[in-house]
């Protein structure tokens, strides 16, 4: 994906080619919930956060959710403030290669 792709088809949701850097290191300023629709028009709730540094909203899919429990704990409530790692990556999706965003805990 190119910066052409943010330009002319942008999102609510932060996407790996939006992000400025391949790594990089962000705050979150807030947590909530989004309505997502699924390619078969279902509705579901998905956990978000807003990060001081980026426009949008990052949707958390269930392994970054899993990073985001593993590393800040299961209450959401203590996130807002904290800081969290975005990495640009690839992952498969209906048998087709694609730009994701991973989510890392970083070290104290």
């Amino acid at each position: 994906m190119s910066s052409l792709v943010s330009q002319y088809y942008p999102s609510r949701f932060i996407r790996a080619d939006a992000l400025p850097q391949r790594r990089g290191v962000y705050t979150i300023e807030k947590v909530g919930e989004e309505e997502m629709r699924n390619d078969n028009g279902q509705v579901r709730k998905q956990l978000c956060l807003g990060l001081k540094e980026l426009e949008g909203v990052l949707g958390l899919n269930k392994t970054n959710l899993a990073a985001c429990e593993r590393g800040l704990g299961s209450d959401t409530a203590t996130w807002s403030g904290k800081q969290i790692v975005l990495r640009k990556d690839t992952t498969t999706f209906q048998n087709r290669v694609v730009e994701c965003v991973r989510v890392e805990i970083p070290e104290n």
